[in-house]
């Protein structure tokens, strides 16, 4: 026991340089370690106030022949000034007399000009 104090004087100053080292080795790292977590977290709220759009539509059990166009916003943030871009991809002069009776309606035409979650 004697031995190992006499030795811990001897070096005292070349062990404080190591656990120097090692303490600012571990600061540093933590240091990295946040800034990734920081950098998460921005990705992560900036996820959650986003808007998401989605538009589906439905037949109506009470008559087929009607179709309901729903727009909804599933995403956690308001949606601003949306637009809509209605295109076929098949159907020919069927499918363009029906995006043309689509564009009539308002709602369609204009956008919507606020949209809130949920």
């Amino acid at each position: 026991m004697e031995s190992f104090l006499h030795f811990l004087n001897q070096n005292a100053g070349a062990l404080t340089v190591i656990f120097t080292a090692i303490v600012t080795l571990s600061t540093v790292v933590y240091a990295l370690l946040t800034g990734f977590l920081v950098h998460e977290t921005r990705k992560m709220r900036h996820v959650q106030t986003e808007p998401r759009v989605a538009i589906i539509y439905r037949t109506r059990d009470e008559w087929i022949a009607l179709v309901d166009i729903v727009v909804k916003n599933v995403g956690l943030g308001p949606a601003y000034e949306v637009k809509f871009d209605i295109s076929s991809l098949s159907g020919g002069a069927a499918a363009d007399s029906l995006i043309d009776e689509l564009k009539e309606r308002n709602f369609l035409r204009m956008g919507l000009r606020y949209l809130s979650p949920g």
